[in-house]
């Protein structure tokens, strides 16, 4: 192992996570705007939406990563959220909202263990997988920090550029994460066969209800 690997592992580690859960500032605010646009029974049926995608998306999750790969499911599901994103920017209506979250359901369904399970295995690739526990304490340290910081930024950011701004950004966070991840290591070896995953889904889902 050479230390400029190790190196790149770990950077590629902690920017990912931090693009990924230090960088939201919609999440301190979506609520407000839901409220400002929506009745309230509106609100309550787009968390209801959300909430269901993942329960229905969570299940075969695993074993799609395993078939295409970590890094190209973490790019199908950002590239969900981005569509979400760039649909309630331009209109903001309850069929944009319905969309939205449903897409950022599916978005951070896709998201569940696939991103741990790409740097657990870049790790394991090193023979550096037994510090993994040590680097995600790090992790969610510094995503608590993040996520202190994000709730603070974004107050100013919302009095004086409005709203809608924390859409844009989260649309640049996003396009940021693909590009990084892009010109990510990634040494998991993927098992491309597809036919049985639909077989394997329903079988899962069965057994789970």
């Amino acid at each position: 192992m050479h230390i400029s690997e190790k190196n790149r592992i770990l950077t590629q580690y902690f920017v990912t996570n931090c693009l990924y859960d230090g960088f939201n500032l919609l999440i301190h605010y979506i609520a407000i705007i839901l409220n400002n646009t929506l009745t309230p029974m509106q609100v309550g049926v787009l968390f209801t939406v959300y909430n269901l995608t993942a329960v229905i998306f969570e299940i075969p999750t695993g074993s799609l990563a395993d078939r295409i790969g970590r890094k190209n499911l973490l790019t199908i599901a950002k590239l969900f959220h981005i569509l979400a994103i760039i649909l309630v920017i331009f209109d903001k209506s309850f069929l944009s909202f319905f969309i939205y979250f449903f897409l950022v359901g599916i978005s951070d369904t896709l998201f569940s263990g696939a991103l741990d399970a790409l740097h657990y295995d870049n790790m394991k690739a090193i023979k550096i997988e037994s510090k993994f526990n040590i680097y995600q304490a790090r992790k969610e340290s510094i995503s608590l920090i993040g996520g202190a910081l994000s709730a603070f930024l974004s107050s100013f950011i919302v009095k004086y550029y409005g709203y809608n701004s924390l859409f844009f950004i989260e649309l640049f966070v996003a396009i940021l994460f693909i590009i990084f991840l892009f010109f990510s290591i990634d040494y998991y070896k993927t098992n491309k066969n597809l036919q049985n995953l639909t077989n394997d889904y329903l079988k899962i889902l069965k057994n789970t209800f």
